[in-house]
């Protein structure tokens, strides 16, 4: 699956993850949650992913930071 990151943080980071198929949401939630940090000064990042819809969204405390979309 190719998992893409939607304008990330402040300098509006897109990017691309490419992971197997047969990921939990979970581990896709990391995976997401390692990228984003990177382009993140927050420390508090969480994560919510629909593999079913294909897509999640990046938080820093309450405040939306990014976007996820999930291609299979």
């Amino acid at each position: 699956m190719k998992i893409h990151l939607i304008n990330v943080g402040r300098q509006k980071f897109n990017g691309t993850i490419e992971a197997r198929d047969d990921l939990h949401p979970d581990d896709v939630a990391t995976l997401v949650y390692r990228e984003a940090q990177k382009h993140l000064v927050s420390l508090d990042i969480s994560v919510t992913v629909d593999l079913e819809k294909g897509e999640g969204n990046i938080f820093a405390g309450f405040h939306s930071v990014g976007k996820v979309k999930i291609e299979k």
